[in-house]
């Protein structure tokens, strides 16, 4: 081809046409690559926002399920599950014996007779 003037390589070697990468070819892999990412970030948030009024939702359930538990426990009556004639135990489920120099004893827990009170813990 040397002496003939200026041939493009498009026009020189027709046959090779689909392997030439032109400009506008890169602008439009360019584009199509650009719209696929638009359209996986649009379906990761619609993903997103799925995910989020669910777990809404179960937290919402959640909550009503722990608040009507708790107004049912509080319209309740307590009971005492402490038999009669033993001191109150404040150790998870561990039995008091009974002494003779515990019986006229008095503890400021033991003042406590609301099944729930709130109470605030200051740690310094």
């Amino acid at each position: 081809m040397r002496g003939y003037g200026s041939v493009s390589w498009e026009h020189a070697f027709p046959q090779d046409r689909e392997t030439y990468r032109s400009h506008q070819r890169k602008k439009e892999e360019d584009r199509e690559q650009l719209r696929k990412l638009e359209e996986a970030v649009v379906h990761a948030q619609e993903r997103e926002e799925a995910l989020k009024a669910n777990m809404s939702g179960q937290i919402r359930k959640q909550v009503e399920k722990v608040l009507s538990s708790r107004l049912q426990s509080l319209s309740q009556p307590a009971t005492n599950i402490n038999p009669s004639g033993q001191l109150k135990s404040y150790c998870a489920s561990m039995e008091v014996p009974v002494r003779q120099d515990d019986i006229g004893l008095r503890f400021s827990m033991d003042d406590i007779t609301a099944p729930l009170m709130s109470c605030e813990l200051h740690i310094l």
